[in-house]
């Protein structure tokens, strides 16, 4: 079989990239029965690009558009320039379908927020599989009116990664075209190495409003007295200003800068996970949540939002801790009683 992939990205730091990553390099290296080809956004060299290479893939490229934008930014002439850009995406596919015609058997779209696998494959008359990673609506997303209706009308298969997700889309998309598959994860934990005093608690992603990082700030804020020491590690690049700005400011005001480690993206995270305690979940609508499994994988405790993908993949009080999403009483009380209690942190 001749698969095309679509990637929404040719970047590898973020949670949908190092999935589609990884289910590459696992088809690339154990079914010589697929032949892939990836196709990346825009007109030249990027890291994703360069690991698929490396993986013997063939790469293509072309200049192709994210076809949303955030919540924060709908306004009117948002949805002009949208409609602009899908009609143009809608063009270059089929100048691209007219190189490409009969050498694929598939496509294959990631992430719902690029719709020009699914234009491509309509003109190459091809099934469409398009897997949904994340959140909508939930997550600030805005597609353009009747978006739903050409997401469903070009596609073959819908895969989502959690119960959670399918759900969220339900009435969006005909139930017989929706599965769900959840994510496979290659990740080796690194030794332990906690040659430090004190709590140390980590919480990962892209620094946005969503991933929750203000919310274990916060938290932290309640907990600096804490006669044991406590440190919130956060490992993930800032990608709003307006969001960066008001965690500064906190990170100021509340003087926690003896307190917190901004990491940046680390390339690393099983030697960061090392040397952590406690990993914090505090996104409110993961669709699968990648840093939960590495965090259990890890041997660290997870404390999660009960909401969204994780209580698919976390069992309260087995695997890891919930607590109800924007509680900060509780979120702080359970932090402060596995911070006391090594023996319940080691058990669970």
């Amino acid at each position: 079989m001749r698969v095309l992939i679509v990637s929404h990205s040719g970047k590898t730091s973020g949670g949908a990239e190092q999935s589609l990553m990884a289910l590459v390099r696992c088809v690339a290296q154990e079914r010589a029965d697929v032949r892939l080809t990836m196709l990346f956004p825009g007109d030249g060299q990027s890291a994703f690009r360069a690991f698929a290479e490396r993986l013997g893939v063939e790469t293509l490229c072309a200049p192709y558009h994210r076809l949303c934008f955030a919540k924060t930014n709908a306004k009117p002439l948002r949805y002009g320039k949208l409609a602009l850009l899908h009609l143009s995406d809608r063009w270059r596919s089929g100048r691209l379908a007219k190189r490409l015609r009969g050498r694929f058997d598939m496509v294959y779209s990631n992430t719902s927020v690029v719709f020009f696998g699914a234009f491509l494959a309509r003109r190459l008359r091809l099934p469409h599989v398009w897997h949904i990673r994340e959140f909508g609506r939930e997550y600030g997303i805005r597609f353009l009116p009747g978006a739903d209706r050409c997401r469903d009308r070009l596609t073959d298969r819908f895969l989502f990664t959690s119960r959670a997700l399918l759900d969220s889309y339900r009435g969006r998309c005909r139930e017989e075209k929706m599965r769900v598959v959840y994510n496979g994860i290659a990740y080796r934990p690194g030794p332990a190495r906690k040659e430090h005093d004190g709590i140390h608690m980590l919480i990962t992603g892209s620094i946005q409003r969503q991933k929750g990082q203000y919310f274990a700030l916060q938290a932290l804020e309640k907990l600096k007295n804490y006669r044991g020491g406590v440190c919130l590690h956060i490992a993930g690049n800032f990608v709003d200003t307006e969001e960066r700005d008001r965690i500064l400011d906190f990170v100021r005001r509340a003087s926690l800068e003896e307190k917190v480690v901004f990491h940046g993206y680390v390339e690393d995270m099983p030697a960061l996970r090392s040397q952590m305690d406690m990993e914090l979940i505090c996104s409110q609508c993961e669709g699968f949540g990648r840093s939960t499994v590495e965090g259990m994988m890890s041997g660290l405790t997870v404390i999660a939002a009960d909401c969204g993908a994780t209580p698919e993949i976390l069992r309260d009080r087995e695997t890891g801790f919930l607590y109800p999403p924007g509680d900060l009483d509780r979120f702080v009380e359970l932090i402060a009683t596995l911070a006391e209690d090594a023996a319940l942190r080691d058990r669970v």
